[in-house]
């Protein structure tokens, strides 16, 4: 018996891999973080932003979030420019292992300071150890608590009122704000890379399910709907066991919970897997969702 379910196992794995593919996007995904800055336009409706930047020993992502839509931060500083009061572009600096980024994230800075744009920075993780060379500039422009900041510490910015706003922490900083809505500022700071994919879409697999607004290896519905928009048609997807003997979409149970910020036991059962979204925005699949998906398409 213990065999058979072993080979069912397995079984089930490889048919999940062999029938869906991976799209492991090669040329956009692993080029130099410097390279995959973005320009992400959003609606805000309600003009409330919620800021929440957590240190590298918070063991939690650091957000920017909109009326409940969650953008993910990446490891060092990331500058949020509002074009107006309903939409903004953004782009992260991994100051805290690249030199070459700490130097560009300082150069943007002086020149959004320099044109009086309305801007929010963020921090996650660490972002101090390539930033340290800058301390006397940040200084001289103004962010006194920002260079200062320590490896593993959270810090939020904005200038909303006309003046720099800092905060720090060891752990995390949680700020609201509400949006000036008279913003009107034309400039593109951050403009979107294009990328020029081979003709053949055998080229490439979506791996997890591919990148989802920014986001890699969430093995969610909308990762799925939004690489197959963009043309790709073979994707993989990772499947594990709950609790209770049902197979899910998900790498392992420990990137599951740093995904949730789950802290109780694990695996999970089935039901709790459903019931939770993945940063509070993708949705979870089971086998019966994902045999559904790849039926439709």
């Amino acid at each position: 018996m213990k065999k058979g379910k072993k080979f069912l196992n397995r079984f089930l794995v490889i048919t999940a891999i062999f029938f869906s593919g991976v799209f492991h996007q090669v040329n956009a995904n692993e080029l130099p973080k410097s390279e995959t800055a973005f320009l992400h336009l959003t609606n805000i409706t309600n003009g409330e932003i919620v800021l929440k930047s957590s240190s590298f020993n918070a063991k939690r992502r650091s957000r920017f979030i909109l009326n409940g839509t969650i953008e993910i931060a990446k490891r060092g500083l990331t500058i949020y420019h509002l074009n107006t009061a309903n939409t903004f572009e953004y782009k992260n600096f991994d100051t805290h292992e690249s030199e070459e980024e700490a130097a560009e994230f300082v150069k943007v800075l002086k020149t959004l300071k320099d044109n009086k744009a309305t801007y929010i920075i963020l921090a996650h993780d660490s972002a101090a150890k390539s930033l340290q060379n800058y301390t006397a500039e940040l200084k001289k422009l103004g962010f006194v608590v920002l260079s200062k900041i320590a490896s593993r510490q959270a810090y939020v910015m904005h200038n909303f009122n006309g003046a720099i706003f800092e905060k720090l922490d060891d752990i995390a900083v949680e700020t609201k704000l509400s949006i000036p809505l008279s913003i009107t500022d034309k400039k593109i700071y951050f403009p979107k890379p294009s990328y020029d994919f081979e003709p053949s879409i055998d080229r490439y697999i979506a791996h997890a399910g591919g990148e989802v607004n920014g986001v890699k290896s969430t093995n969610s519905l909308e990762a799925l709907n939004q690489n197959y928009k963009k043309g790709f048609r073979m994707f993989e997807l990772d499947i594990i066991e709950t609790s209770d003997g049902k197979y899910v979409a998900a790498h392992d149970w420990g990137m599951w919970s740093r995904f949730m910020e789950y802290d109780g036991d694990l695996p999970v059962s089935h039901a709790k897997f459903m019931s939770r979204k993945i940063y509070g925005d993708y949705t979870t699949l089971d086998m019966a969702g994902i045999n559904k998906w790849f039926i439709e398409h």
